[in-house]
C-alpha cells in the first residue's frame, strides 16, 4: 500500500514525537520550493570547486567576474567592459535597450579586445 500511494508512514510513540514530525514536514513542504528556487542562479556561476580570484583593480576584476559567467571569454569581457567600463553603465545600458529583442542584442557587435601586454610577457 505505501508503495502504491507513494505514502511514507511515520510510527511514533508520544504525542510529542507526533507533533516534532508535523512540524518538520510542513516546514520541508513550505520551504523546499523556495530553497530551489533561491539557488537556481548558482548554475550560471559554475561550481563552487573553482578558485575565485579577484584582479589588480576594479577593471580587471570586472573583466574577471564577467569571463566566469558561461559562454564569455576573457576576450569579448574586455570587450563589453571597453564599452560597458561598470557594472552599472552595463546594467544602465540593458536598461535603456528597449525590448527583449534590443537587450538580448545589445552586446553584438561589440569588438573583442585582446589581453593587455605587460612588461613581463615580452621575455
Amino acid at each position: 500500500l505505501q508503495v502504491q500511494t507513494k505514502c511514507f508512514i511515520i510510527h511514533v510513540e508520544k504525542e510529542d514525537e507526533a507533533v516534532e514530525w508535523l512540524h518538520q514536514i510542513t516546514m520541508d513542504i513550505g520551504f523546499k520550493p523556495y530553497q530551489r528556487r533561491k539557488n537556481l542562479h548558482l548554475a550560471a556561476l559554475g561550481t563552487f570547486d573553482e578558485k575565485v580570484t579577484s584582479g589588480k583593480d576594479l577593471e580587471d576584476t570586472f573583466v574577471k567576474m564577467l569571463s566566469s559567467l558561461k559562454g564569455v571569454t576573457e576576450s569579448e569581457a574586455r570587450g563589453i567592459v571597453a564599452y560597458y567600463p561598470t557594472m552599472r553603465d552595463l546594467y544602465e545600458g540593458w536598461d535603456k535597450a528597449g525590448g527583449e529583442q534590443a537587450k538580448r542584442e545589445m552586446l553584438c557587435g561589440i569588438p573583442v579586445s585582446p589581453p593587455p601586454i605587460s612588461l613581463s610577457d615580452r621575455d
